[in-house]
């Protein structure tokens, strides 16, 4: 119940608006001009009591509030919009040149002294309505958007903060994300009964949204049902750039899922390709092309794994249920058949790191785990608390997942409603932990391409996004030999979070991209605190789209591209970077056709940005995926496999 004086506002409010309704109502109804005319001159005091007496209450409190911070955020854009035009003193003689009224320049000099206060303020009212004020955010989305065009350094964290607000605009809630899966699942247990048809579990294993922070919640699912095909989904999603080739569902002790599967490595990893041109050797004509990193390779590569996915309620529950897991693996018999070699020295093969050497003497291990635990937000643990944890755990049975055959396992840590952590352990470490692939499941790490990377030693830097993975690469170089090229690689996959939608709209995935860019730049920000860092440069940025964009023609794309560069180029040459790699799947509006696109920005001269765009192809010879030059331009990679690894400096 409201007394007092808010009372007679909330009913003069009220009152107020029955009066403006009635006047529109009956103007409504009146069909002749002179009849309109006289009416309006009649009521014209009221009508001006009603507009400008009320302060703008016409719509109610939530009217005027949107009225007030609409006002607010356009006046802050009227102001910092002048100096967006290069330096300082620029900035203020083209204001003079444009504004007669110095008391008007003045005005906005001394305004925008006062940027940082100005941001603090505008950043909370734009949380104020992203948290408290449902609905609000579509209703200002046009001046939110003006905010993102502010590209100054002063304005940085404003427009991030009104582009993250725009992009949660467009994403679901997580309430409706989680139904949504729900009834996925539940809709194929329902149709096939107690044995589902994983064909029916297609959406969500080839959804190109963000399901990682909603799928794993399901692993602990009260239908047992649901938990085998969560598992399941999340494996051939994991791994889909593989060929899974075999999967089964098993119990543990009557009640918990796990998962059996092997699968293949993909057709353009670098073991795989070995042992491809290998068996191509007989029907080959011409010369074959061995990578020159072949001779550095210690092991016979094999091409086929074997894994297991299970996930317990907490760490004591795996380890009690640990010796039946480890009963799955029979080196002899149940383990995959042995996979052709090459004679010559091949690569310590792993599916997911190249950048290390193996210390193993015998055969390369198989056999994969992937263990999820669940956590509650009650225990607090820190990431290295729960690395020393798993880590003690695999040291004490080293010697019994040695004789395995183990080759990695990972620690799946899930906490509701939070992003899940990763944590590998391998057995080429003498199961220590590889911190490249802290936070990143390692099947994944095929789609970020980290063994493109091999020609550095990689040490990773922990963000505070855990989608985006940031390496510090240092060239291999002989012994004794000093290091001289040290640069930052970024690495993310750019997904959308809706499941309905079958694709993004070009204009979302600008958006994220564009967001995406800038807290990539905040990373690399926060990592020149590394003592390397001042030896950094040619700094990487690869953003791989796994959504199918829509557009009219490819001219589009580089369009859109080239206008964001050049918007946040000063920031860009700032922090060293000098490459980029775009990753899309594109599709024209008038083809049903998509076809993988791949878009490299270099600008090493620091004046001239140099952009050549490739489509990826598959030799029917030899199965290996290259490039091909897309458009007139033919650029440096044309012809090359897209496995080739970066150059160092020193590649000449």
């Amino acid at each position: 119940m409201i007394t007092g004086k808010s009372s007679i506002a909330y009913n003069d409010i009220v009152t107020i608006n029955l009066i403006a309704n009635m006047i529109d109502s009956h103007a409504a109804t009146l069909t002749r001009r002179t009849e309109r005319e006289n009416f309006f001159m009649t009521t014209q005091g009221i009508v001006q009591l009603v507009q400008s007496g009320t302060k703008g209450y016409r719509n109610g409190i939530r009217g005027h509030m949107k009225s007030v911070v609409q006002e607010l955020l356009k006046q802050y854009v009227r102001v910092e919009v002048q100096f967006q035009h290069g330096h300082y003193d620029k900035c203020i003689a083209q204001l003079i040149s444009k504004t007669k009224d110095m008391s008007a320049v003045a005005g906005s000099i001394f305004s925008h002294l006062a940027v940082q206060n100005k941001n603090l303020l505008v950043t909370m009212l734009i949380d104020h309505m992203c948290r408290k004020e449902a609905g609000l955010t579509d209703e200002l989305a046009s001046i939110l958007t003006e905010l993102t065009t502010l590209n100054n350094a002063e304005n940085a964290k404003v427009a991030l903060r009104a582009r993250q607000v725009l992009i949660a605009a467009h994403t679901p809630p997580y309430e409706l994300r989680h139904n949504q899966m729900e009834s996925i699942f539940l809709s194929a247990i329902d149709m096939y009964g107690p044995e589902f048809n994983p064909e029916n579990l297609q959406k969500i294993i080839h959804s190109e949204t963000a399901i990682y922070d909603i799928l794993q919640e399901f692993f602990w699912h009260s239908n047992n049902l649901v938990r085998s095909a969560a598992l399941e989904v999340y494996v051939r999603r994991a791994y889909i750039a593989y060929e899974v080739n075999c999967l089964q569902h098993r119990e543990l002790n009557g009640d918990m899922s796990m998962v059996e599967f092997k699968f293949l490595l993909p057709r353009s990893h670098p073991n795989r390709m070995m042992v491809m041109r290998y068996d191509s050797l007989d029907k080959m004509s011409g010369v074959v092309d061995y990578d020159a990193h072949i001779d550095q390779l210690d092991e016979p590569p094999t091409c086929q794994r074997m894994g297991i996915m299970a996930s317990f309620n907490s760490m004591e529950e795996f380890e009690i249920n640990f010796e039946q897991i480890m009963n799955c693996f029979t080196v002899d018999t149940d383990s995959p058949p042995s996979s052709p070699t090459i004679l010559a020295k091949s690569p310590a093969g792993n599916e997911d790191s190249i950048s290390l050497h193996s210390t193993s003497e015998s055969d390369e291990p198989i056999h994969i785990i992937n263990v999820g635990i669940k956590f509650s937000k009650k225990e607090k643990y820190s990431d290295n608390d729960l690395a020393v944890r798993f880590q003690d755990f695999c040291k004490e049975r080293e010697e019994y997942l040695n004789e395995k055959a183990i080759r990695r396992i990972t620690f799946l840590v899930y906490c509701r409603r939070s992003s899940p952590k990763y944590f590998t352990y391998r057995a080429k470490f003498n199961f220590g932990e590889d911190r490249i692939y802290r936070h990143l499941e390692p099947a994944l790490a095929f789609q970020l391409e980290i063994n493109r990377l091999r020609n550095f030693d990689l040490e990773a830097i922990q963000t505070n996004n855990y989608k985006m993975h940031l390496y510090l690469g240092k060239a291999k170089v002989a012994a004794g030999q000093e290091v001289t090229d040290y640069r930052f690689f970024v690495r993310v996959i750019i997904r959308h979070s809706d499941l309905v939608t079958k694709e993004a709209s070009f204009e979302y995935l600008q958006n994220e991209a564009e967001r995406t860019l800038l807290e990539a730049l905040d990373s690399l920000e926060v990592a020149f605190s590394h003592p390397l860092s001042k030896k950094t440069d040619c700094n990487h940025i690869f953003l791989n789209f796994a959504p199918t964009l829509t557009i009219p023609e490819p001219g589009k794309l580089e369009e859109t591209v080239r206008a964001m560069v050049m918007r946040y180029g000063s920031r860009l040459m700032k922090m060293r970077v000098l490459n980029a790699e775009l990753k899309f799947t594109i599709k024209f509006a008038s083809s049903d056709t998509s076809i993988p696109i791949r878009l490299f920005l270099t600008n090493e001269s620091g004046y001239y940005l140099d952009m050549s765009m490739y489509k990826e192809v598959t030799d029917q010879n030899t199965g290996q995926v290259m490039f091909q030059a897309y458009g007139t331009k033919q650029g440096a990679l044309h012809g090359l496999l897209i496995s080739t690894p970066y150059p160092t400096k020193d590649h000449l």
